[in-house]
């Protein structure tokens, strides 16, 4: 299964990251498990 991070920030931005298969590094596995992750917080490239 491949989990998909969603971190949702209080800028307005979001940042998709995608972690590899955990069963098989070559093929898709077709299930996705998405999570999404709040902060209260800007981004990083909001503080520069």
């Amino acid at each position: 299964m491949c989990t998909k991070v969603v971190h949702k920030y209080g800028c307005g931005h979001e940042i998709s990251e995608k972690a590899p298969c955990a069963t098989s590094r070559t093929a898709p596995c077709g299930v996705c498990n998405t999570k999404t992750v709040k902060h209260d917080e800007k981004c990083d490239s909001c503080d520069h």
